[in-house]
């Protein structure tokens, strides 16, 4: 293979790469994710699965309410932020009641979420 053969070869490598990875990239913007059916939450103007709110919840209906704080804790602010979202019924697709689970939730894990919020701390 000549060398001007071979540097065609890697350019257009490279150019696929590049194409496919910013292909990527918009399609995880552009399409929203979609949760399991067992996963009750999303948020619908993003379509980002609320993992966090779940995990907390399912401690929450177990009572245990300090398993629940630690899981909130150890996924950050994203997580707190998106149980006050789903708390002040900012979910077009949520499914079943979730922004009064979100806003007993909050209260529960004494989060402090937006005004206007009700029972939240």
């Amino acid at each position: 293979m000549s060398a001007r053969s071979l540097r065609q070869v890697t350019l257009l490598t490279v150019v696929l790469l590049l194409g496919a990875s910013l292909g990527l990239a918009l399609s995880l913007r552009v399409w929203p994710v979609s949760c399991p059916e067992a996963e009750p939450y999303q948020l619908g103007r993003t379509g980002r699965c609320v993992w966090a709110a779940w995990a907390a919840d399912a401690y929450v209906v177990d009572g245990d309410l300090e398993q629940a704080r630690e899981r909130v804790s150890a996924l950050g602010a994203q997580a707190a932020d998106t149980v006050c979202s789903l708390a002040v019924g900012d979910c077009a697709t949520c499914r079943g009641g979730q922004a009064e689970a979100g806003a007993d939730l909050a209260a529960a894990l004494g989060l402090a979420c937006p005004d206007g919020v009700e029972g939240a701390p």
